[in-house]
């Protein structure tokens, strides 16, 4: 009867720290995610970086086909309108 009883509570400390490197290693992991998040976050925050996503969405924003068609409708007008060709509309 005490073999049985020895083995479970070697079995229950087996687990028991097989539990706790389990739960060290996700820390370890939650800690490298946190440290690798803030390294990104950090980098992006340099001054060449956020000119360089300025930039981006600038040309992004730029030839969406939404600004393409408001530049044709500008074209039009300045070219139809002659009250508009000597506009800030038409000059710019």
């Amino acid at each position: 009867m005490t073999d049985y009883v020895s083995l479970s509570a070697i079995a229950f400390d087996v687990v028991s720290v097989l539990y706790i490197f389990y739960k060290v290693k996700q820390i370890q992991d939650q800690q490298g995610e946190r440290k690798v998040r803030q390294i990104v976050r950090d980098e992006l925050e340099k001054d060449e970086y956020k000119e360089e996503i300025k930039q981006i969405v600038k040309e992004s924003i730029n030839e969406s086909d939404l600004n393409k068609q408001v530049n044709k409708l500008i074209l039009i007008l300045c070219t139809n309108i002659p009250e508009l060709r000597k506009s800030s509309l038409c000059n710019s």
